[in-house]
């Protein structure tokens, strides 16, 4: 019996899929005041390549207690205590929501431009989904990732 040749054929497209618009990500900056804490919303709205989706700054003063339980509301449950601690002690919580695909440039801009005390990455959402942080484990994201966190040095 003779072998018979295979005919193996595939073509290759392009699709129009640019992965923007499926998944969005909120970071947290932690700030010595608001005034700081604004400075860094301006900054990152002048530099990230597209508007942030969302951003606010939940700070100490008349409305500690609204931005204390927006802090534990969007948190984390390893991280929201930490956050409402910030507030605690007088300082500023600037959180914005990207695009996915905007977040790496976003968390460097907060982390190493504007020099934020520290930012917290929280896990991706699909958009139009509740929010991970609000469904399930109180610390475990709808991709089963924990929110990561890097702090940076006063000093840099």
């Amino acid at each position: 019996m003779a072998a018979r040749p295979i005919q193996n054929e595939v073509e290759v497209e392009q699709s129009g899929f640019a992965g923007r618009g499926l998944l969005t990500q909120t970071l947290v900056g932690g700030f010595e005041n608001a005034d700081l804490a604004a400075a860094a919303r301006d900054y990152l709205n002048d530099h990230l390549g597209s508007r942030p989706r969302d951003e606010q700054i939940l700070a100490a003063g008349d409305g500690l207690a609204a931005s204390k339980a927006e802090a534990q509301k969007l948190m984390p449950h390893e991280h929201w205590k930490d956050a409402v601690g910030a507030l605690d002690d007088g300082r500023a919580l600037l959180v914005v929501t990207v695009d996915e695909t905007d977040a790496f440039q976003a968390r460097e801009l907060l982390d190493e431009e504007t020099h934020s005390l520290q930012t917290w990455v929280l896990p991706p959402d699909a958009i139009g989904r509740t929010p991970a942080r609000h469904r399930g484990s109180p610390s475990i994201g709808s991709h089963g990732e924990r929110a990561r966190t890097t702090a940076s040095g006063s000093g840099s």
